[in-house]
């Protein structure tokens, strides 16, 4: 397992690079592209590309076969591939036989564009912790509930992550033809329950910390 470890990303520190034809600006987070390379450390090969559309405008990416490929869309609508349009706060997952998509952005759009190698390893998920089995997802809620983790009280809550999840709605995109298709759609990962349990766990452990 590798060490814990923090970096912080200003906003000067990440390229900007104008797209063709004067259809926006990507900021490369992580990855590269066109010869920008993005300020943020990975332990796998992935690209984070923070993409701003005009509206109309039309921009297309080629991404590495065998790459996981997601699109979400942060605001507006994009129309993908020239077939299904996503819209605010939808997650479209794509096929990873490579080649080219296509954006076409509705109105003025904000798209976060992600792609990596998978490494085909099992995961487990709970709230803000992904490990690999749910042993190491009890050890790590055991650490966190510790103080291993540190000082987290900038951190508001775990129902700050979760709602993240819970708000990319569920979409189905099958008739794009392409060789990146749109594989499946992400489900809601959290309910209004789960949710008020969290914040209600959160709320706990501030209080512990604060009193410590």
């Amino acid at each position: 397992m590798s060490a814990p470890g923090y970096q912080g990303l200003l906003d000067a520190e990440i390229p900007p690079v104008e797209l063709a034809d004067g259809a926006g600006r990507l900021r490369v987070i992580a990855g590269e592209y066109a010869g920008a390379r993005g300020p943020a450390r990975t332990f796998t090969p992935i690209n984070i590309w923070d993409v701003r559309l005009k509206a109309g405008a039309k921009t297309s990416f080629t991404l590495p076969e065998g790459h996981t490929l997601a699109v979400l869309v942060q605001s507006g609508a994009v129309k993908l591939n020239d077939a299904e349009v996503a819209r605010d706060a939808q997650f479209a997952i794509f096929e990873r036989e490579g080649g080219a998509i296509e954006l076409e952005a509705q109105g003025d759009a904000k798209v976060l564009v992600l792609s990596g190698e998978p490494i085909d390893e099992p995961v487990a998920w709970y709230g803000p912790f992904v490990m690999n089995t749910e042993d190491e997802i009890r050890a790590a809620i055991t650490d966190f509930n510790a103080g291993k983790f540190g000082d987290v009280r900038a951190f508001a809550s775990w129902h700050d992550m979760a709602a993240i999840a819970g708000a990319i709605a569920v979409i189905d995109f099958t008739r794009i033809h392409n060789r990146h298709r749109l594989k499946a759609a992400m489900r809601m990962h959290a309910n209004a329950t789960l949710l008020r349990r969290r914040r209600e766990f959160s709320r706990r452990r501030i209080v512990e910390q604060n009193e410590r």
